[in-house]
């Protein structure tokens, strides 16, 4: 046979292949990146961590790793949250409940010592849409990746309510660790707070930071409209 006649037989051919769905792709993409890219720069962390004992003195050598280490969380947190996004995405609803729960979990089964809680008050409803709980979900993994990378935590509260006498819904992190004022070194500033903000933004809301409740560690709020969480209006 030619090649101009292999060729053209070509679309023939093609015919027999299975076509793959969006949710299909969706998966595969989730579990390659999970798989390769996640798992090499967890590696990286732990690489960074070995070579930052080997420096010890050297300051300008600390520096670097210090800001190689900030841009290699931020990636692997960055792709964590893709990954969340395309199982959520195969879904109409989910429960974010479970999905901050499950993060908990993942933490403590990579070894972390920290101590997480999770208090959602009985008013808060069990689902809501896709989107919301995308949003809320990645705000709160950001707070606590703060709190336990940043801020050296051992603690990590999570408290989830709807505010009396109001329509707004409230998420509050809490953590035990260094505090707001000692994150936002000059080095070192945001570590993701406008990326939180702007989350909350998509979903009407707003986040604000303070120092915790004793004077130590700090208190993360996010608050948004009471209807996009899936909530009715008080007296509605």
């Amino acid at each position: 046979m030619s090649p101009r006649r292999r060729v053209q037989s070509s679309p023939t051919t093609a015919k027999h292949v299975p076509e793959v769905t969006s949710e299909e792709l969706g998966k595969f993409l989730a579990r390659e990146l999970h798989d390769t890219v996640a798992q090499t720069l967890a590696t990286m962390l732990l690489e960074l961590e070995s070579f930052r004992i080997e420096q010890h003195g050297r300051l300008g050598a600390l520096r670097q790793i210090d800001l190689l280490e900030q841009s290699t969380r931020k990636a692997l947190a960055d792709l964590r949250a893709l990954l969340v996004e395309l199982r959520l995405r195969r879904q109409h609803e989910e429960d974010v409940i479970s999905l901050i729960r499950r993060g908990m979990l993942e933490r403590k089964g990579r070894g972390t010592s920290v101590e997480f809680e999770l208090q959602v008050a009985r008013e808060w409803p069990e689902r809501m849409s896709a989107k919301t709980a995308i949003e809320l979900h990645l705000i709160v993994s950001e707070a606590i990746d703060n709190a336990v990378h940043h801020g050296g935590a051992r603690k990590v509260q999570v408290a989830m309510c709807l505010e009396p006498g109001s329509d707004m819904a409230v998420v509050t992190i809490t953590d035990d660790g260094t505090g707001i004022d000692a994150r936002h070194s000059a080095d070192r500033p945001g570590f993701g707070i406008v990326g939180m903000q702007e989350r909350a933004g998509l979903l009407g809301g707003q986040v604000s930071l303070a120092a915790a409740p004793g004077g130590r560690g700090t208190r993360v709020q996010v608050t948004v409209p009471a209807p996009a969480v899936g909530a009715p209006k008080p007296g509605g």
